[in-house]
Order: C-alpha cells, then structure tokens, then sequence
C-alpha cells in the first residue's frame, strides 16, 4: 500500500537497538551497585522495550 515504507528494521530501529544495548548495560552496572526498586523498574521498560524493536525486525508488519 505504501511504496517508500520500510518493511522491518530501518536504520533509526538498529540505532536504536544499540541505544538500548548500552543503556541496558549500564543500568544493569547501577542496579548491581544500588538495587533500588526504580532501578529495576527502569530495567524492566528497557528489556521489554529492546524486545519490542527485536520482535519488529523479525517479524515486520508488511
């Protein structure tokens, strides 16, 4: 139906991936450091989220 649109994982997608990757990484260091439960609800939207954007490239919507 849409002839320019992207059908899967765009570049912002794997720019946004590896934007997560990190966050995720350095979220899970101040987690180990400070186990706060905010920190791991942070955690919890990130992982979700990161798993969204995955799902999204395997499984595209076209």
């Amino acid at each position: 139906m849409w002839p320019n649109r992207n059908c899967g994982g765009g570049f912002f997608t794997i720019l946004a991936i590896f934007g997560l990757s990190i966050l995720i990484f350095y979220q899970v260091l101040i987690t180990l450091i400070l186990p706060i439960r905010f920190n791991l609800f942070i955690l919890l939207i990130e992982i979700s989220l990161l798993f969204f954007l995955l799902f999204r490239i395997i499984y595209p919507r076209c």
